[in-house]
């Protein structure tokens, strides 16, 4: 069996845990390396600076959310709103593991002075957003679509608020059951009563998700390279895969067959079952196999 190298994941894990529990900016690089159990020297092998590991952590906890999402048993759901309850269950533990991690996030505020921190936030907010509006439209149908973006933001306002109230305070014992549930039943209200009426969020405000299929052919490609980039990268950084020939090969054969007019579903679901069977890029195939579904292909 391939051995892989998984100490850029260690790395992270690491830092993760140490951000969150001491700060960022009480963590050395030297701590990380404690904690790893390796040298100062192998971690920049991987990352330029302690500033680096943050802003792929940020990445990198959004693709474990995916994972998360993804990995849930949804057999037992009978219908679509139920499936749309459970994913936000289980987005609502998503951040209830990252908690400390977000709060140390909040509480350096300056770093959103330096430009690649703040573009990484802006990116996060995006892709936010492309997520909370696909599992909407996965659960109502094209029946919301004039009113798509008023939802997302109510449920994007709701749950910026019970993630602060219930997960980063606890000032009140959470449910998160029970916060999906309320969720799902003020957008349902929303649609009920509100379905017929002018979006007050104008169409113009969100051209860059608004139309359908400019949602499948550019965002979705534009994130499908970006993720195989960060996938070659990842590859290229471990020396111990003995295939990584080939699975850099697959990796670029996925990018082309992903561009073609009529891209192949054989194709696709065979390299994507290929390559899952590799942990130190489970999260970004994980995030690639979202993508295609919504893809429609």
């Amino acid at each position: 069996m391939e051995q892989i190298c998984d100490k850029k994941i260690d790395i992270i894990d690491a830092s993760i845990y140490l951000f969150s529990n001491k700060g960022f900016a009480s963590t050395s690089v030297q701590d990380i390396a404690t904690k790893c159990n390796i040298s100062k020297a192998t971690i920049y092998k991987f990352f330029k600076s302690k500033e680096e590991i943050l802003i792929h952590i940020i990445d990198y906890v959004n693709k474990q959310m995916i994972v998360n999402v993804e990995n849930i048993d949804l057999k037992a759901k009978d219908n679509k709103i139920d499936i749309l309850k459970a994913k936000l269950n289980a987005f609502f533990e998503h951040l209830y593991d990252k908690k400390n991690f977000s709060i140390m996030i909040y509480e350096n505020q300056s770093l959103m002075k330096n430009p690649k921190f703040k573009n990484i936030i802006l990116q996060n907010r995006q892709f936010l957003l492309n997520w909370y509006s696909s599992i909407l439209l996965d659960a109502f149908g094209e029946k919301i679509e004039p009113i798509l973006w008023d939802i997302v933001l109510v449920m994007t306002g709701i749950i910026k608020e019970f993630n602060y109230i219930f997960i980063i305070k606890e000032t009140i014992s959470h449910n998160f059951n029970e916060m999906a549930s309320f969720i799902v039943k003020s957008i349902i209200s929303i649609i009920d009563f509100h379905h017929k009426d002018t979006p007050l969020v104008k169409p113009d405000l969100f051209k860059f998700f608004k139309d359908k299929s400019s949602i499948n052919k550019d965002v979705l490609l534009t994130e499908w390279k970006n993720n195989i980039s960060k996938i070659k990268n990842k590859l290229n950084d471990c020396n111990s895969i003995c295939n990584k020939d080939d699975l850099l090969d697959a990796t670029s054969e996925l990018e082309k067959e992903m561009k073609k007019e009529q891209p192949r579903r054989f194709v696709i679901d065979s390299l994507l079952l290929y390559l899952s069977n590799y942990k130190i890029i489970e999260p970004e195939i994980l995030f690639l196999k979202s993508l295609y579904i919504k893809s429609g292909i």
